[in-house]
């Protein structure tokens, strides 16, 4: 006698296929990534680079170790606030380990 078994009773959950599209405000989502040149570009060896989701407006900074990533970024928030005066509220960056 033949007995299914769960595996052949599983089914695929359905998803839609529209996907919700949240419309961010102006400097509310950016994006960053970290790319290093194979010879240096003057004293800089690293290219640090800001997007906003919503302008697709772009800042970059030119670093001479990794490490100055976190005074570059905090340099970046102030510089925004201060002068701009837009709050960011999320930062997206890829799953590297720079970050």
């Amino acid at each position: 006698m033949y007995a299914p078994s769960a595996e052949s009773k599983a089914q695929q959950t359905k998803l839609s296929r529209l996907t919700e599209k949240k419309e961010y405000e102006k400097g509310e989502k950016w994006s960053f990534d970290l790319s290093t040149f194979k010879r240096d570009m003057g004293n800089s060896k690293h290219w640090l680079i800001f997007v906003d989701w919503a302008t697709r407006c772009q800042k970059s900074y030119f670093l001479k170790n990794k490490s100055d990533l976190r005074k570059k970024g905090l340099i970046f928030v102030r510089e925004m606030e201060q002068k701009y005066q837009v709050k960011i509220n999320f930062f997206r960056c890829n799953n590297a380990g720079e970050n």
